[in-house]
């Protein structure tokens, strides 16, 4: 059993002797440290349950610091659901609690939450202004792993911006903060990202060895989003070394993934990804069929953005899934 299912397994069996002796507060606490368990799991729909229900019973008995807690929890799980217009509630409330009670790690992580929604949906200058506000707090309190997250974040900011010096900087201090503090989990994102962007370098060869570390990792530490990612990211480089079947196959390996954890969008890259290799395959009617589903995931986030703004800006990356899907009638 890994330490995340026998730290649920450990809140699990305490929640019902916590309950009967009436401690509102261990209760609420104990809700959410399954909540999060969870969250580690990558069971974002039980993660959310239980986060809220903790977010209630700390509203009832005036519990400031675990309002912010929990509603932080639940933006994640939110987001992970692709459910971005609650993510980005989720975020701000907390941010407003945080700084009336002055806890600057608690403004901090809901800056980089709520900059993480707008990267998301495609505001990537506003994302860069809350990343660089969160970082600059992180470092005043000198909370590493937070520090760590907040580089990294910066780091796909300039990586998107097309600014790859800044971002391998960026990315390099992040790897290096989460192996001081042994931070695996993070430490799977940042290698992740890293790879990434030594792929749209054109270094192939450094961006395989990167995303293989990263995917080992992951697997070790059974950290099953993020071997998604890495999957994705791997079938993308093999793609585009034209090992179409390769791709398809670490494709396959990844929605298995998200289909598992119902993360929306491990769902739409992977479906995208298993369109693009059956076309190249002259597989067309599949190749189809996977657009469509690709699609299908896309429109569910959509759907429930709260405006026309937000729909435009998560959908300007992902036209091109639109676009394959209909030069199959033309």
């Amino acid at each position: 059993m890994d330490e995340y299912s026998k730290a649920l397994e450990y809140y699990q069996n305490s929640l019902p002797i916590i309950t009967e002796v009436g401690d509102e507060y261990l209760e609420a606490l104990t809700l959410w440290s399954i909540g999060i368990s969870y969250y580690n799991i990558s069971d974002y729909s039980l993660s959310l349950d239980y986060s809220k229900r903790a977010f209630e019973i700390a509203g009832q008995i005036g519990d400031k610091w675990g309002q912010e807690r929990y509603s932080n929890t639940m933006g994640l799980a939110f987001w992970n659901l692709g459910k971005f217009t609650k993510a980005l509630d989720c975020f701000e409330k907390p941010l407003v609690i945080a700084r009336d009670i002055e806890d600057k790690v608690g403004v901090s992580y809901c800056l980089g939450n709520i900059a993480i929604v707008f990267q998301e949906l495609g505001d990537n200058l506003r994302a860069l202004e809350f990343y660089n506000k969160a970082l600059k707090v992180a470092q005043e309190t000198d909370n590493k792993s937070e520090e760590s997250r907040h580089l990294d974040n910066i780091g796909v900011m300039y990586h998107i911006l097309g600014d790859f010096q800044k971002a391998i900087k960026y990315y390099q201090r992040a790897v290096d903060i989460v192996r001081e503090i042994k931070n695996r989990k993070l430490e799977v994102n940042y290698l992740g990202n890293m790879g990434n962007l030594y792929y749209d370098m054109g270094k192939y060869d450094t961006a395989a060895k990167l995303l293989n570390q990263s995917l080992k990792l992951a697997r070790e530490i059974k950290y099953k989003s993020g071997e998604g990612n890495q999957l994705v990211k791997l079938g993308d480089l093999n793609y585009l070394l034209k090992n179409y079947k390769t791709a398809l196959n670490y494709y396959q390996q990844a929605f298995k993934i998200g289909d598992k954890i119902k993360e929306s969008r491990l769902l739409w890259l992977s479906n995208t990804g298993i369109a693009s290799a059956y076309e190249k395959l002259n597989q067309y009617q599949k190749s189809l069929n996977f657009y469509r589903a690709a699609i299908n995931e896309i429109e569910k986030v959509r759907s429930v953005l709260s405006t026309e703004e937000f729909k435009a800006g998560f959908l300007e990356k992902k036209i091109e899934v639109y676009e394959k899907a209909n030069s199959f009638y033309f």
